[in-house]
């Protein structure tokens, strides 16, 4: 594309594509084949040198710093010629190594250009910040383009999947992993607004409730299922502000013309531990946050509470602010989904009442009793409150004096799988389907100071996911090569970590050791410590801490057993069948159906 042709993509063309005088200047610099390489280095990883000598296995090269330095000859990796100076397609260049790899996706990000094809693949790297790429104009430009016809952009990723699902008459889906932070979260809301944009019907007519609340039409509604789950399920962690605390896949479907019909949602392994606990650089779930902004102030009122998150244990464990995000702007946005997407003002209340009711537990005081080992309450006035925002008896709710914690994350959880149940109800249209488009965004990889057993099961189930991608994407691959007699050096893509996964998944050991552990009242278990971290499939592994094993590369597994001990009190479940509130009443029905399905 020169010039004229990138005009179309308007403000966005610098983003995308570098401009002809740059390429054209790059080609023409001074460039040695011979000596210029990349060679190892202790702090940057990689530095760019000149390779002056290589005498048995050692190499001599000199940095653009100036250093001279000696290296294992299988420390200095040739470079490409300034022609593949930020490529756009590193499958093009004519050395594929790491180090070439790497310093291509550095130059490119330090130009803004955050997108990257590797083959097969779109490699991103989060900018931290907003670029304007992904502007309706910049939609409309990417619409019908093949893969090479355009700059490398998630849009052409979506699109290329929307024109094979029509020409191949087959279903298509688009993975997006990586580890926390990486940008899998926006990534995943610009394929949903690109399928919502480009298939949408083009009616934006609008129906209005019986409330007087304008619902959004179809496309309105993918687009805005996206902040609302976000904020019940997105939460600030170590290393990203905007971190979804679970996974979920997302099914667009088609009518046979190509038109938008429904959509689905299905999620998995929510966080629920953070509803009680966060870490010193991390904070609770957003709604929260956003609710106390004060930007609606009748909530505050309705919900009994007060605008200090501070007065709330259960979320103020960690950081209350977080300076990415404006809580009283992304709760207008969370409160105007909520109209989009057609819930009743009951159920929207509903939600807010037990999100405050959540808040409540954590402030609930128990005392031991006199001369006996039982607790009791200290005072019933929070108890009150949570008990009336719940449409509960409160000597009932008082009842589950040792479960408080449990009733939190259990309520919450609930809550949370409703309102994804509802929102699929409102995206089925009844329309006729044809084929979808999935698009599986995988909950980030983090290894934290402190690890629950939620924390594990998230990263086992992304490297079984990892796994499974590796082996159809890149080992069955070069078993094709091989098939066709191909010179190929054979790359072992992960697959270290199957003994791990093994180990974790059998069933007549490990399982039962932690079934049994999970049956005891101590969080940690010296039994289960023994033998998972005595196991000879570990040897090679960093699953758990062994004595061989570096301080970092550790995952604690201190109170692993914290979470499957908070077993809910029989009080509960005999309080939640006495609701008066009548939206609490059907969402206890739900679950209790949903439990027994």
């Amino acid at each position: 594309m020169g010039y004229a042709e990138m005009a179309v993509f308007g403000e966005a063309a610098p983003y995308l594509r570098r401009p002809e005088r740059e390429r054209i200047e790059t080609q023409n610099r001074p460039f040695d084949a011979k000596t210029a390489v990349f060679v190892v280095d202790p702090k940057e990883l990689f530095v760019k040198g000149t390779l002056q000598s290589k005498e048995g296995s050692k190499a001599i090269a000199k940095t653009n710093a100036g250093q001279v330095v000696t290296v294992k000859d299988n420390e200095v990796f040739p470079m490409n010629p300034p022609k593949f100076d930020k490529i756009e397609d590193m499958a093009m260049m004519t050395h594929l190594n790491e180090a070439a790899v790497l310093y291509n996706l550095k130059e490119r990000y330090a130009a803004w250009m955050i997108y990257t094809y590797s083959g097969l693949f779109c490699v991103t790297v989060n900018p931290y910040k907003r670029l304007p790429v992904y502007k309706q104009e910049v939609v409309v430009a990417y619409r019908g383009k093949k893969r090479q016809e355009a700059p490398p952009h998630i849009f052409s990723i979506s699109d290329n999947a929307y024109q094979f699902m029509l020409t191949d008459r087959e279903n298509q889906s688009i993975l997006i992993t990586g580890e926390s932070g990486a940008g899998k979260t926006v990534n995943t809301k610009r394929v949903i607004q690109y399928f919502a944009t480009i298939a949408g019907s083009g009616d934006r007519k609008k129906d209005i409730s019986p409330s007087g609340k304008l619902h959004g039409n179809l496309e309105d509604q993918i687009i805005s299922a996206n902040p609302l789950l976000e904020a019940f399920g997105n939460a600030k962690t170590v290393r990203n502000d905007n971190s979804s605390r679970f996974g979920k896949f997302i099914r667009i479907h088609f009518g046979t013309s190509g038109k938008l019909s429904s959509a689905d949602i299905e999620t998995y392994l929510l966080e629920k531990s953070r509803v009680t606990f966060q870490l010193a650089a991390e904070r609770s779930y957003h709604i929260f946050y956003q609710i106390m902004s004060n930007k609606k102030p009748e909530l505050i009122e309705t919900l009994l509470i007060t605008t200090n998150p501070y007065d709330y244990p259960f979320i103020s464990q960690g950081e209350i602010c977080v300076a990415s995000i404006d809580d009283s702007e992304e709760l207008m946005a969370t409160d105007s989904a909520i109209d989009i997407l057609g819930f009743t003002g009951e159920e929207r209340i509903g939600i807010y009442k037990l999100t405050g009711a959540v808040m409540h537990y954590g402030n609930m005081k128990f005392k031991q009793k006199q001369r006996e080992e039982q607790a009791e309450p200290d005072g019933t006035e929070v108890a009150d409150k949570a008990a009336y925002l719940m449409g509960l008896n409160s000597a009932d709710l008082l009842k589950v004096y040792n479960s408080i914690g449990a009733l939190a994350k259990s309520v919450y959880e609930k809550m949370f799988l409703w309102m994804v149940l509802r929102i699929n109800q409102m995206l089925d249209t009844k329309q006729p389907r044809q084929f979808f488009i999935g698009v599986l965004d995988i909950a980030g990889f983090e290894i934290f100071d402190f690890n629950s057993l939620e924390q594990l099961c998230i990263n086992f189930t992304n490297e079984k996911l990892q796994q499974f991608f590796n082996h159809h994407m890149f080992v069955l691959e070069q078993e094709e090569y091989k098939k066709e007699g191909i010179e190929w050096e054979f790359i072992d893509f992960g697959m270290d970590l199957a003994a791990c996964i093994g180990l974790i998944e059998k069933v007549s050991s490990n399982s039962y050791v932690l079934s049994q552990a999970c049956t005891c009242k101590k969080k940690n278990h010296p039994l289960l410590n023994s033998q998972w971290a005595s196991s000879p499939s570990l040897k090679k592994n960093v699953c758990f801490p062994r004595h061989q094993t570096p301080p970092s590369k550790t995952s604690c597994m201190t109170n692993i057993l914290e979470n499957p001990t908070t077993s809910r009190n029989p009080s509960l479940s005999k309080a939640r069948q006495r609701h008066t509130f009548p939206w609490c009443t059907m969402l206890a029905s739900w679950t209790t159906a949903s439990q027994a399905g």
